[in-house]
């Protein structure tokens, strides 16, 4: 006849691996909770990253707007002060920072050099 172990000492032994189980268990959810709001907070970030972008890319379109807009300004300017003296588009600034002949008045010198313009076309 054999003698067995006293059913105190088994059952402890299950008792311990049921509580190492369900420590593992804790651990394991504990675990898996971290794990999703680990994600939630990938995803929120995730989410500010993007509307921060929108709003990068808003305003560069805005910039370059406002850049266009002002080139555009630049350029009609340019050709309204052409259209409106046919002498300096012409001949050029340095028309303009030519010293005046002495006893001339400014006004006579664009009348001269209009009239030399004008005689030069019509050769």
């Amino acid at each position: 006849m054999r003698i067995s172990s006293p059913p105190t000492r088994s059952a402890g032994r299950v008792k311990a691996q049921l509580g190492a189980e369900q420590a593992i268990n804790d651990k394991q959810r504990d675990l898996e909770q971290r794990r999703a709001q680990n994600a939630a907070t990938v995803a929120e970030a995730e989410a500010k990253k993007q509307t921060a972008l929108a709003i990068q890319r808003e305003a560069e379109l805005k910039a370059t707007q406002i850049a266009q807009a002002s080139a555009d300004a630049a350029r009609v300017r340019i050709a309204a002060e052409a259209a409106a003296d046919p002498m300096r588009s012409r001949c050029g600034p340095w028309v303009w920072r030519r010293p005046m002949p002495s006893g001339q008045s400014t006004r006579r010198f664009r009348r001269a050099g209009m009239r030399t313009l004008r005689s030069s076309r019509s050769n």
